[in-house]
């Protein structure tokens, strides 16, 4: 899966726009350069863009893709919103289990828009930014 990524400085939000196929289980990957400059930069709001990607999971697959996220580099202190396009059952589902798993701040926007105004109106969690 290709990646193009770019940073919002003023307002601290690294966004990621994937473009392929995601299949199961084989191509969960991370991205460590990627994670690695948005943690050296202080960036703790993430939108992950995968509204190019061909999506080919089911609902099994997406429970066990949520519980692999922390592979991604991600921590449950980061505000992350994943912008998609159709399947939205598929990603409403995807959001519960996210959150029932721990991942409070991980939400998912059929509009970019929606999810970019609820990143600007998400403050850093105390853990991320204590040193």
């Amino acid at each position: 899966m290709k990646y193009r990524n770019q940073t919002d400085e003023i307002n601290r939000i690294y966004c990621i726009e994937l473009d392929g196929e995601l299949k199961m289980p084989e191509n969960i990957q991370s991205y460590p350069e990627v994670m690695d400059f948005a943690r050296e930069n202080n960036y703790y709001k993430f939108v992950f863009d995968v509204r190019k990607v061909n999506i080919n999971v089911n609902y099994f697959d997406s429970f066990h893709l949520i519980q692999h996220l922390d592979i991604l580099g991600l921590k449950r202190t980061d505000n992350v919103a994943l912008i998609y396009s159709g399947k939205e059952e598929l990603f409403k589902f995807c959001e519960t289990v996210a959150y029932n798993r721990g991942w409070h701040n991980f939400r998912f926007f059929g509009d970019y828009s929606e999810g970019q105004k609820w990143l600007l109106s998400a403050h850093p969690s105390k853990l991320a930014t204590a040193s």
